[in-house]
């Protein structure tokens, strides 16, 4: 969890951590992914190793006192570890994706219950340009990413356009999902179809071509 501007310190496996590993609770408010972009800064590394079954840092001291600095992952490739939730709205942990092996970064993204939980984009599917390059782009104010969870942290968090709109769940019975998570936006609504204008007769009972039509009764004196 990213809580503010920090330097940009790292934390890093001194031995192999094994898969399953839970750490935590996660203290303060949750806003993984605020500060993520798509450069990686460089910085001081924080190591840690596994002793005697717990996960501490080069001081001895436990998770909860170095959890903060552990990076969001710009993708599922350099994840390591998932954010999960035992219950809607409890407290959160990060729990090892796999074998993470010494000198690895320890990088964290969200579970996908816990990404619908806070409206976070579940996935994001990339374009290509012209160099044949992944690029995400934000159908929002159309920026562009080179990671998919930077584009997820960028609607979420900073998006000036989305205005906060959350994004839907994947349940039964709603409409496809697009690349981002959001149902496909659905067209504008029709203008009601209005009755067709009365037609104007022309006044005093005028014919076609201008001259004054006469009574029935006057048209057969005339006659």
């Amino acid at each position: 969890m990213q809580t503010g501007r920090a330097p940009a310190i790292s934390v890093s496996a001194e031995s192999c951590i094994p898969a399953g590993l839970r750490l935590g609770p996660v203290p303060g408010t949750f806003k993984l992914g605020k500060y993520l972009s798509d450069r990686k800064e460089p910085g001081p590394k924080k190591k840690v190793r596994m002793v005697r079954g717990e996960l501490v840092d080069e001081a001895g001291s436990s998770a909860l006192e170095w959890i903060g600095l552990i990076r969001a992952a710009r993708n599922s490739q350099e994840q390591t570890l998932e954010a999960v939730a035992d219950l809607p709205g409890g407290q959160i942990f990060y729990r090892a994706l796999r074998d993470v092996q010494p000198g690895e970064e320890l990088t964290v993204w969200y579970s996908n219950p816990l990404a619908q939980w806070f409206d976070i984009p579940v996935t994001a599917t990339p374009t290509h340009d012209e160099k044949g390059e992944e690029r995400y782009i934000c159908w929002y104010c159309w920026r562009t990413f080179k990671y998919p969870n930077s584009l997820k942290a960028h609607v979420h968090f900073h998006c000036a356009l989305s205005h906060g709109r959350p994004f839907p769940h994947h349940d039964h019975g709603r409409p496809a999902a697009t690349a981002f998570g959001l149902p496909p936006k659905e067209p504008p609504a029709r203008l009601a179809a209005r009755p067709p204008a009365a037609r104007l007769r022309p006044s005093g009972g005028r014919q076609a071509g201008g001259r004054r039509r006469l009574p029935a009764a006057r048209q057969a004196g005339a006659a």
